[in-house]
């Protein structure tokens, strides 16, 4: 069984979504260039294409995007898509997701707020009715 996470300098990454992006690395392309360098002509946009398809699907796996994952795309994008990191599709789709998440995160905490406001009501509200019995 493969881990879930993968230690990448103390930090915390998602191992799926880092075996995708070494697989993408790794898949023969048509044309001729140095290792570790990625071009992008049609054929390597067709499989970054897919590349980025299997990304997403990965992430929406769990229903919910985590901050790991979120971290692990950043890495991802910086690592593998270096040439294009700022032009490329997962450049894009992690500036939402963390738009998102900013959002969600901002939802909680207005929500844990106005349940403690709630709470402190009820509290005077039980207290004014035991005070007049």
């Amino acid at each position: 069984m493969t881990a879930y996470y993968k230690d990448i300098s103390g930090v915390k990454m998602d191992a799926k979504l880092l075996d995708i992006a070494t697989n993408f690395v790794d898949t023969p392309k048509p044309e001729t260039i140095p290792p570790g360098v990625i071009r992008m002509t049609p054929a390597s946009a067709a499989i970054y294409d897919k590349t980025f398809k299997k990304l997403i699907d990965a992430v929406r796996d769990g229903g919910k995007v985590t901050s790991t994952e979120i971290t692990t795309l950043e890495y991802i994008n910086s690592t593998y898509f270096v040439q294009w990191k700022e032009q490329s599709a997962l450049w894009a789709l992690i500036r939402l997701l963390k738009m998102n998440q900013e959002k969600y995160d901002g939802l909680v905490r207005e929500m844990d707020r106005k349940l403690i406001l709630a709470d402190e009501k009820m509290k005077r509200v039980v207290a004014l009715v035991c005070d007049s019995d």
